[in-house]
Order: C-alpha cells, then structure tokens, then sequence
C-alpha cells in the first residue's frame, strides 16, 4: 500500500485513537461472558504492531506524542490514559525496540487482554506486506499472546465486508477499523465506505451488544454548497458543523441514525488536519478519554461530541468548544 504507518504513528490523530480504543476494550472484556473463552478481536486494518519513532522533518509523531511527551497525564486522567502514557513513555520491554516505539491498534488489544488475563483470538488484516510480517514476528505461533489461556493469531491480506458472511462479521466481541482512506482512483485498494457502513456498521448495530470502533480522518476546510443560495459555498465548513451538507456531514448523520455516536477532533484549523471517532461502546470512557487529551494538547485542539450524554464543562476546566466559522 502507498499509506506509510510509520511515518503516521503517534501523530495527533493517534493521541485521538488510541486512548479510545483502550476505554472501549477494557469495557468489552469486562462485560464479555465467559472469561475462559478465546476474546475475539478483529482489526480489519491492523498495520504495524510496533513502530520505530524517527528522526525526520516526514514523521508526524513530533506533532503528536512528541509534543505530549515532556508533561505527565493529570491525576484526574482516566485510567485509559494513563495506560496509554505507559504503553510509549515508559519504553515496554516486549516487544524490544531500539530506537524508541509506539504501539499500533493489534499490540494495544493483546496487551488488554494480557492485563485482563484474558486468553485472544486476534485476527489482524492489511494489505501491506510489510506490515503483516511485522505482525506475524510480533505474534509467532511460539509466542505467548498472554500468560494463561491458549491464545491464537490470525495475520491476513484483507477482508471485503461486502464479500464476507454477516455471522463472520458480527461474531467478534469487538471489532476496530482504521481504514488508511476511503476509495479513490489513486488507491482503489482503500475500503468503500459505503461498504463499512452496510457490512459492518449496521449489522452489529449501535445498541452495544456488538462492540465497535472506527477511527477515521475528516477534512478540515470541505467546501460546500450554501442552502440560503446554490449558487455559492460555505468555504471553510467543517463536516460536523451544521451548515454543512458536504460528504463528510452525511458520513456523520448516516451513523447517528444507526444508533452510533460521535466525536471530532481538529488540532488545526483551516487546514485537513482533524479526525473523528464512530463508537456503539463505552461512550462516556471514550469522551473522556478525548476530553483529556484535548485538554492535555491546549492551544489549537478542539472537539465536538454527537449528543451530549452529560453536562458539558466549560472551558475554564480545560475543555473546549467548536466555534462556529
């Protein structure tokens, strides 16, 4: 694949996603049934399990991670955060790395489950040859996933959710999608969304019982049409603010009518520089996880939530609102 994971890993976005993803796990293994069964996660676009930070103007983690590095997480941080933190700050043993790390979504889960002392089916998909021989040397057949429990891996090229069987689909316990982008005709590789949507989304539906994650990015200036007068555009129209009608702006009311939430994050604005995050899970763990990196980064980073499923703080106590533009 053209996307290179390593230049990426630990950016903004990853500040965004990852903390998530560990709320979002945490509660699905609390609440899955029958601790001495394999936990299921499926990862449709896995990447790296582990990823070298750099020297070089081209890797976005001095952006991301680099900028969060020199602070501690407040003591008010939530536990997902703190997990995080330590899985990079604090240079984990396994797997060794030289020179510094920074995890991806497969190592994340593994670990999870390794703490829950949780025995994991990991099944893991990318196109990228590269990375799907880093993740078989990070999880080989010899390698204990976890101390206890007769965990497996399963590393494959890709998985076409319009081509699978629905039950393949809907049995994981949890199921996480990071898609590298939507499809074009330079990447006719990258996945449809469309096909995310009504061969994953749907089906394991926004009530919870199926746990999901998707992480995605979301463009910073989409220029759209103006409703007042067709004739002109909205410039600067963010996806998620309601004078929106982009394509973006459909991406978001086409999960919320699926039972979905949402959050978007930019850490810059008037550029493409913004993510958002579609859960059906821990939907409070996972707003303050982003609350608190938000709040972390400072100056420059922002957030919206879907629906408010609680009181908002003000500004003063370190979170912020989107403005309108």
């Amino acid at each position: 694949m053209a996307y290179d994971h390593h230049r990426k890993a630990g950016n903004q976005g990853d500040c965004v996603k990852h903390p998530p993803l560990i709320a979002a796990l945490d509660e699905a293994l609390r609440n899955a049934s029958n601790s001495q069964c394999l936990f299921h996660y499926l990862d449709i676009f896995a990447g790296h399990a582990w990823h070298p930070l750099l020297d070089g103007d081209e890797y976005e983690w001095k952006n991301g991670i680099g900028k969060l590095a020199p602070a501690n997480p407040p003591k008010y941080a939530p536990d997902c955060v703190k997990s995080w933190w330590g899985m990079w700050h604090d240079a984990p043993k396994w797997p060794t790395t030289t020179p510094a790390g920074y995890p991806g979504s497969a190592w994340i889960a593994a670990n999870r489950c390794r703490c829950a002392k949780r025995p994991v089916n990991l099944e893991l998909y990318d196109c990228s040859e590269e990375a799907r021989r880093d993740l078989e040397r990070a999880f080989p057949p010899t390698h204990a996933i976890q101390d206890a429990g007769a965990s497996i891996c399963l590393i494959r090229q890709s998985l076409d959710p319009a081509q699978e069987k629905q039950e393949h689909i809907n049995q994981p316990n949890f199921v996480f999608i990071d898609p590298p982008g939507w499809q074009s005709t330079d990447h006719p590789q990258y996945p449809r969304w469309n096909d995310i949507l009504e061969h994953v989304l749907k089906p394991r539906g926004g009530d919870g019982k199926r746990p999901t994650l998707l992480w995605m990015p979301a463009g910073g200036q989409e220029r759209t049409m103006n409703k007042k007068d067709p004739q002109k555009e909205n410039s600067g129209a963010y996806p998620w603010d309601e004078n929106s009608n982009g394509d973006q702006r459909r991406k978001c009311d086409q999960v919320t009518e699926q039972g979905y939430s949402w959050t978007a994050v930019r850490w810059q604005k008037n550029s493409y520089s913004a993510c958002m995050l579609v859960y059906n899970c821990a939907k409070v763990e996972i707003r303050a996880a982003v609350d608190t990196i938000v709040g972390i980064a400072g100056n420059g980073w922002e957030k919206k939530h879907s629906s408010p499923l609680e009181p908002q703080k003000s500004s003063s106590s370190g979170e912020s609102r989107f403005r309108n533009h």
